[in-house]
């Protein structure tokens, strides 16, 4: 999310050289369908379990490409109505897989570990924001290969172009890293686990699951 938003605003005010009103408006969309997608995502979780951060993840991914797809088609204004409602979906996507992302992390951890646990989702979550920004924004910056004030259009084009398939694509790991090396029966829907006495070490999966899917968005 953070590495996305941090390009994104460099694209729209020095390559498309909106104002900031403008660049509000481009954002008003995501966040609209964040709001509208918060208010549902906790039952949502309830009935379809972890699976649903999972899809928010994949829907994330996907509308960054089909973004990339309608930059290329029609560059010259971002507010056309398939660029709305590609934000609106990537907001919508982004309050499944954001809200709920704390109580599904933690479902495992036992009442006395709650705080070390919460403690370490939050130290993952942070480094990852902080991660994500620094290595997009060196990959946009590496391929803009000018200066802001010097570089065109053309230019934030090819750079956005690259950058925001990246994070699309770090998006979709978790839902790899899910599949691949969950044990069987974890990836289906199932109900939020009761605590255990080896629920802690779980939270060392889940920890990185945070951190790749943190990163990505």
């Amino acid at each position: 999310m953070a590495a996305c938003f941090f390009t994104l605003s460099y694209f729209l005010q020095y390559g498309l050289r909106y104002s900031v009103q403008s660049t509000n408006l481009v954002f008003l969309p995501i966040g609209a369908g964040f709001f509208l997608s918060s208010l549902v995502s906790s039952g949502i979780v309830r009935r379809w379990g972890g699976t649903v951060l999972k899809i928010g993840a994949m829907v994330i991914a996907i509308c960054s490409f089909a973004l990339i797809g309608s930059l290329h088609a029609d560059v010259a204004d971002l507010l056309t109505m398939p660029n709305v409602v590609i934000l609106l979906v990537y907001g919508l996507g982004l309050g499944l897989a954001g809200t709920p992302l704390v109580n599904v992390a933690l479902s495992e951890v036992p009442a006395k570990n709650a705080g070390t646990g919460s403690g370490s989702f939050t130290t993952f979550t942070n480094l990852a924001y902080s991660l994500g920004v620094a290595l997009i924004g060196i990959l946009f910056s590496a391929v803009l290969g000018k200066p802001l004030a010097a570089a065109h259009l053309p230019d934030y084009i090819r750079a956005f172009s690259v950058s925001l398939p990246a994070t699309g694509s770090l998006a979709l790991l978790p839902r790899l890293f899910a599949c691949a090396f969950c044990p069987s029966g974890r990836c289906e829907r199932r109900s939020p686990p009761k605590p255990n006495k080896q629920a802690f070490e779980t939270v060392g999966s889940e920890g990185l699951f945070c951190f790749a899917w943190t990163g990505g968005v």
